[in-house]
């Protein structure tokens, strides 16, 4: 049997998640990271970090870019946390090409050179 979500239920997942990034204090961050666990950037999350949810979706409101890159290598990973740095969940990463849950518009970073996150949406799925 498969399961079948309502959009309320779908609403108050996406809405706990992002909950979850901003926490109580500071702001959550997105890093990115290497396939050896090296945090290659971090972007900061805006506090609230995510619209309110519709239809299962949250929409992330801007994310700061990360000026300069920390390290050179290809993002695979990225790992969502709260402002206290606790894990609030990871996902892929790839170029436009691939179909990871983030597409940058390349997956190389270079240390030193500037990393932004355009667009970030989370579908919680019916």
């Amino acid at each position: 049997m498969q399961i079948s979500l309502s959009d309320a239920a779908r609403n108050a997942m996406v809405d706990e998640v992002a909950t979850l990034i901003d926490g109580e204090r500071g702001n959550g961050r997105i890093e990115l990271l290497a396939s050896s666990g090296l945090v290659l950037a971090s972007l900061e999350c805006s506090k609230p970090c995510a619209q309110p949810p519709v239809n299962g979706t949250v929409t992330f409101n801007t994310i700061a870019e990360d000026p300069s890159a920390k390290a050179s290598g290809t993002a695979v990973k990225a790992r969502i946390v709260d402002a206290a740095g606790g894990i609030v969940f990871e996902c892929d990463v790839s170029d436009t090409k691939g179909d990871a849950v983030i597409r940058l518009n390349s997956n190389r970073i270079v240390v030193g050179g500037p990393v932004r996150i355009r667009e970030f949406v989370l579908v919680m799925p019916a």
